[in-house]
């Protein structure tokens, strides 16, 4: 059995200090570019100094680079990145699809690790991410044990969970509610968490923390690489104490399996006391959802005192490690001194001044030792000295502690060289050369449904050419069959859109269905919202158009290459960025929201659970906030997951001029809580707006999302 990495947060240089005095094998931090903006964060300078005191240790430093990446941010990552590459860093971790692609061409001997905003949940996802050069992937929190010891089996790639620390309600990296209701982008590291806020009265939203302390053998018996803990935000008392205690039960189950495993309640209290939000969860490894995870009531925080927080830096931070170090020192009259220093496995050996005859007082074994024992400064505690000289010379003592320093410091850079990588490789990743697809002399007007009803109202509309029907509602062959008849004599391409989450062996599970859809001419493309959905597409070799919706984020030109080259006919126009980032950008023969209202989360909790008992209707429902903003929630219960949508639709209609210059390939209006029988006029509104240049004036409420503001 492999033991796993304990991976631990580092907010700032004395968390990272804490969280390797404690025992962890590896540390996670961030500089710029990081999801953990609010965070203090670290310099360039800290970060070379964390990674050579790390590897001094044998531990591992790992640099978050997990946020949707701008162009003009794409351009400073090389130098940004070169010297923490040639200084030895262990790996970064990443969000962006360009990033990757980039890194593993510009920095091939760098790790790459798939961040949890990827939202990887199932198998495909990481054989995708595996052919693109990622070597470990950070699985969604929501997967359960059994999920997650398949994906291991089937897939052989290293598997990263999260053990202990905040939980969001959405999916990480499909939360787009702070965003659009604040401004302050989750995937620019700038949540404002309106999850924790109250919603009719109570707080549905709002997750407990993980625990896992009790369920760690079950953990480590599903083979997963590294255990992760959340906290860059907090201090270091809570990065020691948990590191600390996960360090111990770690190594008391692997060093005795015939023992029962039983946690002490002293360990549990400290780890409930340190930073709680309203009590522990043990997350979703043994269930689905359910209200137990919430706190319904108002997240109350309970944070140590300084009294505790003391103690528990005390307790698992009693002394500074230092490196065993054994010195042999030669001193011949008449000759260089010469002292060789080692540890472990590692030896050198320094030159210093020439030895003299002694003329008064000969220099004594004390001496020497009292001066070579003067390591208070470095990482090494002198475990032996071995003296050879004949006795009756003389060095001074300048001599000796210059001799020390240099053998300390050779030591030192001995230990580190085998990490130091000698040059960076440049890849032919650095410029992108993008082929322009020709754009159509006006984009298509593409109308995404959500239920059958609004497509039956769409079907044979004149200004519609592209028609997008989630797979679900095609739940029987008879549904196919009929809608297939209809479909023959539609003036319009047909795409059937896979679900947002794809999970427990779902291609497996609907291999009849998929197939028979995909199998006739009436279906022209696949709209895809999951890696998982593109690797499987690429596998039964589809070649039909796949359109990528708006979670797999095409934020910067490299990403969008990257998508492209990945099988990707067309991707979104980015939600966050503004008009300028779009322009430098390039959104053409693109598809472009233009109306609808837009995925605030995507969970796999259910609201109707948390309240009660959900009916598996899968019917809308409304929650509102403190200021009675309605909010629509749908589940979607075949594969068990919900939707929460924005209050208000998007809608681009005052923008016609601007959508045009963009030359979108199609422009998407989405249908969501809208009856078919009014989606006929706003689709005829719209494409006299967009393309007679004829206004109109809606009589909803609306917002223009990112099109002016965009995100930071």
């Amino acid at each position: 059995m492999t033991k796993p990495e304990l991976l631990s947060p580092c907010g700032d240089y004395e968390c990272f200090l804490a969280a390797i005095h404690a025992g962890c094998d590896a540390v996670y931090l961030g500089a710029s570019f990081s999801a953990r903006a609010y965070a203090r964060n670290f310099t360039p300078e800290e970060i070379l100094t964390a990674i050579d005191y790390a590897h001094l240790f044998s531990k591992k430093v790992y640099l978050t680079l997990n946020i949707l990446m701008k162009d003009p941010e794409m351009d400073l990552i090389h130098d940004f990145l070169n010297p923490l590459y040639l200084a030895g860093l262990d790996g970064v971790i990443v969000q962006d699809i360009g990033l990757i692609n980039y890194i593993r061409a510009n920095f091939p001997q760098l790790p790459v690790h798939a961040s949890t905003q990827m939202t990887i949940t199932d198998a495909e996802g990481v054989l995708l991410l595996k052919e693109m050069g990622v070597s470990r992937v950070v699985l969604a929190r929501e997967l359960s044990l059994k999920e997650i010891r398949k994906i291991g089996e089937e897939t052989g790639v290293s598997l990263e969970c999260f053990i202990h620390g905040a939980l969001c309600y959405s999916y990480s990296g499909k939360c787009l509610m702070s965003s659009l209701i604040g401004g302050r982008s989750g995937n620019r590291g700038r949540c404002a968490q309106p999850c924790r806020l109250p919603y009719d009265g109570k707080y549905p939203l709002s997750c407990r923390d993980i625990c896992t302390l009790k369920i760690l053998p079950q953990l480590i018996d599903a083979g997963i690489a590294s255990f992760k803990i959340e906290g860059r935000m907090k201090n270091p008392a809570y990065v020691a104490g948990v590191t600390g205690i996960y360090r111990k039960y770690i190594d008391r189950y692997l060093n005795d399996r015939t023992k029962p495993y039983q946690v002490d309640e002293e360990d549990f209290t400290i780890l409930k006391t340190l930073y709680t939000r309203s009590g522990h969860t043990e997350g979703y490894y043994g269930i689905h959802n359910g209200p137990e995870m919430i706190t319904m009531q108002k997240p109350g925080y309970a944070k140590a005192d300084e009294q505790l927080e003391k103690e528990t830096m005390d307790r698992f931070i009693s002394k500074t490690p230092k490196l065993p170090l054994e010195l042999s020192v030669t001193l011949l009259s008449g000759q260089p001194a010469l002292l060789s220093a080692k540890s472990g496995a590692h030896a050198v050996t320094v030159e210093g001044d020439t030895v003299e005859a002694a003329k008064k007082r000969a220099l004594l074994n004390e001496d020497i030792k009292k001066q070579l024992l003067k390591l208070g400064g470095t990482e090494f505690s002198c475990k032996k000295i071995d003296i050879d000289s004949p006795g009756n010379i003389f060095l001074p003592v300048s001599s000796i502690n210059s001799l020390r320093r240099e053998a300390v410091l050779a030591l030192r850079e001995e230990i580190l060289k085998k990490g130091k990588r000698s040059k960076e490789i440049h890849g032919s990743f650095g410029i992108i050369h993008e082929e322009q697809k020709p754009y159509p002399p006006k984009p298509f007007l593409h109308a995404s449904v959500s239920t059958m009803e609004q497509a039956d109202a769409l079907i044979h509309d004149p200004n519609v050419q592209i028609l997008s029907v989630p797979v679900e509602l095609f739940s029987s062959d008879t549904v196919l069959k009929a809608y297939r008849e209809r479909i023959k004599t539609a003036p319009l391409k047909l795409f059937v859109i896979f679900p947002y989450i794809c999970r427990d062996q779902y291609f497996q599970r609907h291999a009849h269905l998929i197939t028979e859809l995909l199998s006739g001419n009436e279906v022209a493309g696949v709209m895809i919202r999951n890696y998982e959905s593109l690797y499987y597409l690429k596998q039964i070799a589809y070649t039909g158009e796949i359109l990528a919706d708006l979670h797999l984020y095409a934020f910067n030109r490299y990403a969008r290459y990257q998508l492209n080259d990945a099988g990707i006919s067309i991707t979104t126009v980015p939600v966050e960025l503004n008009q300028k980032e779009l322009r430098i950008r390039n959104a053409s023969s693109e598809d472009l929201i233009v109306y609808g209202r837009l995925p605030l989360m995507i969970s796999a909790q259910c609201l109707q659970k948390t309240h009660g008992k959900c009916d598996h209707s899968g019917r809308l429902c409304e929650i509102k906030d403190r200021y009675n903003v309605v909010f629509p929630h749908q589940s979607v219960c075949s594969e068990c997951y919900s939707i929460l949508y924005n209050s208000v639709p998007l809608s681009l209609h005052t923008d016609t001029d601007l959508i045009r210059k963009l030359h979108p390939y199609s422009v998407r209006m989405i249908f969501t809580t809208e009856e078919g029988s009014m989606i006929g006029k706003m689709i005829s509104d719209f494409s006299k707006a967009l393309f007679d240049g004829i206004p109109f004036q809606p009589d909803y409420a609306y917002t223009r999302g990112h099109m002016q503001r965009g995100v930071e």
